[in-house]
């Protein structure tokens, strides 16, 4: 049974106040892509087994469109009547413009589908609550698509990283980022980077953003003599981040201690640069 496509571009979610059950759905295929030529969006869905059902024959998913700096951009649901066992393939397509819940401010755009229990009557078309996107994240993140709108838009902030699906999160201690970052523990408060001969510490301010608070000459950190007792060689304007070359010759960067009382350490050799280890310790 072929699906259909509810195009609330500009929605209200009035769905979460019903209670219900959440019921299991299979994604066959989740793709979400931008063609610069055109300027549109195109998300393309597969889904088996049932969705959730509003009491009313259809069966609704939910799409948050979010950039790389924490804008969403838009919204998108999905009504499916699919029997038990059946495979429905949807395609919406449709310009970026169309989705003005607020301005794009970074290239990467990620198409992010939650799935929702039922409502017992369809959102009407007007704006969003301020909490919209908060909401649908209390529900199974189910699939991630990310796509770039190129160049003509503002970079994303360094270490930034798509959120990964649910059944995902967790499944490797030690993922793979691809953003050049030397530490590459999840959570870090720190994001370490070399670019050409500079050592750049940036301090993560939310999940989606970082700033940088360090940027040091890297041939000047190799040729500063091994000191005699653990010298510090700099700070952030806060204080928050310290980098000290050690008795050992190694470079330390540190954190202040956080709530729980703990220090984020990373230890570096330095020539050539490589990280030794990172961990927690008590401050």
């Amino acid at each position: 049974m072929s699906g259909k496509v509810l195009r609330y571009l500009i929605p209200i979610l009035l769905l979460l106040v019903v209670a219900g059950s959440v019921q299991a759905m299979t994604i066959n295929s989740f793709q979400f892509t931008y063609d610069q030529s055109s300027d549109r969006f195109q998300l393309e869905y597969e889904f088996s087994d049932p969705v959730n059902d509003d009491g009313e024959g259809n069966d609704i998913v939910w799409v948050a469109l979010v950039d790389c700096q924490g804008s969403v951009v838009g919204y998108d649901a999905v009504n499916m009547n699919i029997a038990d066992g059946a495979v429905n393939n949807v395609v919406t397509n449709f310009p970026r413009t169309a989705v003005p819940n607020q301005p794009v401010t970074g290239r990467m755009v990620s198409a992010e589908l939650y799935d929702t229990p039922p409502y017992n009557t369809p959102p009407p078309a007007s704006d969003p609550p301020d909490d919209f996107y908060s909401i649908l994240q209390q529900f199974p993140l189910k699939a991630v698509s990310t796509a770039d709108l190129g160049a003509g838009f503002p970079d994303c902030p360094p270490g930034w990283q798509p959120k990964q699906p649910d059944n995902e999160q967790g499944s490797n201690d030690q993922p793979s980022f691809k953003d050049g970052r030397l530490n590459m523990d999840p959570g870090a408060p720190i994001v370490i980077y070399q670019v050409g001969d500079t050592f750049q510490v940036y301090q993560v301010t939310s999940p989606n953003s970082a700033v940088i608070v360090l940027s040091l000459s890297l041939p000047d950190l190799i040729a500063l003599e091994v000191p005699d007792h653990n010298l510090e060689v700099a700070h952030s304007d806060d204080g928050t981040v310290v980098v000290y070359k050690l008795t050992s010759g190694e470079l330390y960067v540190g954190t202040t201690p956080n709530a729980e009382g703990k220090k984020y350490v990373c230890l570096f050799s330095l020539d050539p640069l490589k990280l030794i280890q990172n961990f927690n310790e008590a401050g």
